[in-house]
């Protein structure tokens, strides 16, 4: 019986390093066209698919990447090229800011979204807010200190010289929220509890891609050098 020898396609790149480079490069290349495909077995089929994920509201805090969302329109609603190029070029609130916030405020985004004008209110800060943290996931992503601020249910459509406090949480806590403006957060925490599914862009660590590419080119080798050789270019 004959063994196979790993990795199975070997390269006459001078280094291996190049090989896991290559495959890594490769591999974020090809997670767009994984993320469409798995929008489309879901339903959900516009330009956007390429770029982002649909997520229950209240999931954000657990997931990892910023919020893709249009105000004016849900992102399945325009098909055209045109609208492909504007969802990628357009962000809003970064995911990390947005728990930051909620464990500054000591909210869930449950507690938020059951009683959005109450907290739109900016008396209804803490008085003493707590750390803000990186924005890292733990143990579901938010603060869940509770309500602490006494304030009752204010009425809707109220204006607010800062509304949700976005102003007086960038002023308080030390260094930046992941270049995060006061408009970046109000505009974020306006589609989390108005709409019950956001899509968000995820936010990939680069050391997943290259685990990836290593594992390849430990197994299968060279994929650029594969393909090359298959179109006769090697």
């Amino acid at each position: 019986m004959a063994s196979v020898q790993l990795p199975y396609v070997r390269s006459n790149l001078p280094a291996f390093s190049l090989t896991v480079l290559s495959n890594t490069v490769l591999t974020g290349v090809a997670y767009p066209l994984v993320l469409a495909a798995r929008n489309a077995a879901g339903g959900y089929v516009s330009p956007g698919m390429f770029v982002a994920k649909p997520v229950s509201s209240g999931d954000t805090p657990r997931e990892y990447g910023t919020l893709l969302e249009f105000p004016d329109r849900p992102l399945t609603a325009d098909l055209s090229l045109s609208g492909l190029r504007a969802y990628f070029s357009w962000r809003g609130l970064d995911l990390d800011a947005l728990r930051m916030y909620l464990a500054w405020r000591g909210l869930s985004l449950a507690e938020v979204r059951e009683a959005p004008e109450r907290y739109r209110d900016p008396a209804s800060l803490p008085d003493e807010p707590s750390a803000p943290g990186s924005g890292v996931v733990t143990d579901g992503g938010t603060a869940t200190a509770g309500d602490s601020d006494g304030h009752e249910e204010t009425s809707t459509g109220t204006e607010y010289d800062d509304p949700w406090g976005a102003e007086a949480f960038l002023a308080d806590i030390e260094g930046s929220a992941y270049g995060t403006t006061p408009e970046d957060l109000r505009g974020g925490l306006e589609t989390l509890v108005s709409a019950e599914v956001v899509w968000i862009s995820p936010g990939i660590p680069f050391l997943v891609p290259l685990f990836v590419g290593l594992v390849v080119a430990l197994t299968g080798g060279d994929v650029l050098f594969a393909v090359l050789a298959a179109l006769g270019f090697v």
